[in-house]
């Protein structure tokens, strides 16, 4: 990956890697690295340019593989200045046999530090195989699953991998 140097206005860019490494540079001098298991969260508020660049250090070969959101700002803070801030340290625990990473947002009475302006949840969670289970889920959210890897069914649908499953407000999730 090598996304040379482009603008975005308005809304907010959450990165996160399961594999590799990527290099960010923006225009408000921000220049930092990361890795899996971290999170890098770019506000462009009225405007920031920046770059992407994956960086080949995997000497297994695994490559780059992750994710990045884009999230629209509210209009409470989408004329605010540009800024960049990165997290290593997300919170991790298990919870009824789920290894969750928690990325933005609040879930199962935990809280992640990372900053955002409007009301989300993002989470990585890892389901043992031949694992069932149910999510307390807020009945006012919508909610997109994305299966990385492996096989999962929710709510009797199952969910092909590589696919967004819309989940949408006031339904059950299990």
């Amino acid at each position: 990956m090598k996304v040379a140097a482009h603008p975005h206005a308005g809304l907010q860019t959450v990165s996160w890697l399961f594999s590799g490494e990527v290099e960010h540079r923006d225009s408000v001098g921000s220049f930092q690295m990361i890795s899996p298991g971290e999170l890098n969260i770019m506000t462009a508020g009225v405007g920031i340019a920046h770059s992407e660049l994956a960086i080949d250090s995997d000497p297994e070969g695994v490559g780059l593989h992750g994710l990045q959101l884009w999230t629209v700002l509210p209009e409470s803070a989408r004329h605010r200045q540009p800024e960049f801030d990165h997290y290593d340290k997300l919170p991790v625990f298990v919870e009824g046999g789920l290894g969750i990473r928690l990325i933005v947002g609040e879930l199962l009475g935990r809280s992640s530090d990372a900053k955002i302006f409007s009301q989300l949840v993002g989470a990585e969670i890892d389901i043992a195989p031949n694992t069932t289970t149910k999510i307390d889920s807020d009945p006012s959210f919508e909610y997109g699953v994305l299966l990385i890897s492996g096989e999962l069914n929710i709510n009797g649908n199952s969910v092909p991998q590589y696919h967004l499953h819309y989940i949408p407000a006031g339904r059950k999730i299990y």
